[in-house]
């Protein structure tokens, strides 16, 4: 369900849409956005003071759930609820390429709540996409657990250039970036953008967690057998090496205030 379209094949571009002062909600369902719902392409739209709800799962201020680009779009002053998976931009990205990319996009005003897990600035919950110059602004986002400033929980991806000012709640696994972050092992098989890079962007904050909060990422780990994002396996002929090394994680400026009744800090 979206504020403009419900659903697009063969991944159709929305161009220079605006939904105002909209309620869009899936009363017993799920994927929900405040343009499209999934599968659409958006460039240069605006989502303004609506409020966008998934009973469910997926709900964001341009898209539900879909693998494809948000470039140059606002979403400003949006209230925006999900049981699980709650984005300033897409709820939910969990498709194995790293093709695709969100940049240049503005989440300003807004309040970003997932009942139960997984909300963030950006994505609730996203797979290996890159994201830059974003700015997340003035904005609350909240979850029972999981919850950043960029994203709730990704797996891989390369994020650079964004910028996040916003309060950010749960009960465990809260960041400045994520709440939660796996990476890959490394190897030449593994395509740019699906190991995790997070880098020159800046990050004030006010985080609040009972347990697994930090600066930057609530909690991190690297994948528990030598993969790579693909899933497929690898083994010593392809040199492969965890892919954690201090340079992907370098010159970030972080202005944070960190409440935790808990030392389960990672």
């Amino acid at each position: 369900m979206g504020g403009f379209v419900g659903s697009c094949k063969n991944y159709f571009t929305i161009y220079y849409v605006t939904v105002s002062n909209s309620t869009v909600t899936a009363a017993n369902g799920s994927v929900v956005g405040g343009v499209v719902g999934t599968s659409g392409y958006t460039y240069y739209c605006t989502a303004y003071k609506c409020t966008i709800t998934a009973s469910k799962n997926s709900a964001g201020g341009m898209q539900g759930s879909t693998p494809v680009q948000v470039r140059y779009c606002l979403v400003k002053d949006c209230i925006i609820t999900a049981q699980n998976y709650a984005g300033g931009l897409k709820g939910y990205r969990a498709v194995r390429s790293s093709s695709f990319s969100v940049h240049s996009n503005v989440v300003d005003g807004c309040t970003i709540t997932a009942t139960t897990n997984y909300a963030g600035g950006l994505f609730g919950y996203n797979y290996t996409f890159s994201a830059y110059n974003n700015t997340v602004y003035n904005s609350t986002i909240t979850a029972e657990q999981y919850a950043g400033g960029l994203a709730g929980y990704t797996a891989g991806g390369f994020y650079y250039n964004n910028a996040v000012d916003a309060s950010i709640t749960a009960n465990s696994y809260v960041g400045s970036a994520f709440g939660y972050a796996l990476n890959f092992y490394y190897s030449s098989s593994l395509p740019t953008g699906m190991a995790l890079k997070c880098y020159d962007s800046y990050f004030v904050t006010d985080l609040s967690a009972t347990s697994y909060v930090a600066g930057l990422i609530g909690s991190i780990k690297i994948a528990d057998q030598p993969v790579d994002a693909n899933g497929t396996a690898l083994t010593s002929d392809d040199n492969y090496y965890d892919y954690m090394y201090g340079e992907f994680f370098e010159d970030n400026v972080l202005a944070t205030y960190i409440n935790s009744s808990s030392t389960s800090r990672d």
